[in-house]
């Protein structure tokens, strides 16, 4: 169960796929009803951080603060 947000605060769910290959990434902002997908090629770690911080931005204009709720599956 994921515990409940402090009041005024804006959720992203993030859900990541990795391989070695590649990472999908999938990305629901607050108060949308569609996930937004990416590829990301595998371990490349400043691609997913720049991702996130563009979708973080992009929740932080509600004026509140923005928490990310990740989960992951892992693959060979």
């Amino acid at each position: 169960m994921l515990p409940h947000p402090p009041p005024r605060m804006s959720i992203i769910y993030a859900a990541f796929e990795l391989s070695k290959a590649k990472w999908k990434l999938g990305v629901m902002l607050p108060g949308s009803q569609e996930m937004s997908r990416f590829a990301i090629a595998g371990g490349d770690v400043a691609a997913l951080a720049a991702r996130l911080a563009a979708t973080g931005s992009k929740a932080s204009r509600c004026s509140k603060p923005v928490r990310i709720v990740s989960c992951y599956e892992g693959g060979p």
